[in-house]
């Protein structure tokens, strides 16, 4: 089941994989945008927000398609327990993942 899991998370492209390279932009922009502007909290806060909103959709959405792939595969009794899993795995980056993807993106699960 845990490899279904990774399986499906690394056949796809997530948000979450690239929430740190997302993060040090944002903050690497506020830093810079400082002494030119007094509205930094506006401008650093908002990309903040659009990502953890897209982070939010995007575990949604894997969630639910992860759930419905074990219901099909393994019966509707194994899908407790499997939601920090999934989250956490697509939460980082695909490189940095153990055990390594062995699956392509866009392949088929």
């Amino acid at each position: 089941m845990k490899k279904y899991i990774r399986d499906y998370i690394d056949s796809r492209r997530t948000i979450g994989e690239y929430l740190i390279p997302i993060f040090i932009a944002v903050l690497v922009a506020g830093i810079l945008l400082s002494p030119l502007t007094a509205s930094v909290p506006l401008v650093t806060s908002m990309p903040w927000i659009i990502v953890m909103a897209a982070l939010a959709f995007d575990s949604f959405r894997l969630l639910r398609g992860v759930r419905r792939g074990i219901t099909e595969r393994f019966g509707a009794d194994k899908t407790k327990g499997i939601a920090f899993y999934t989250l956490m795995r697509s939460w980082q980056m695909r490189r940095l993942r153990l055990p390594k993807p062995t699956v392509q993106r866009g392949a088929e699960i």
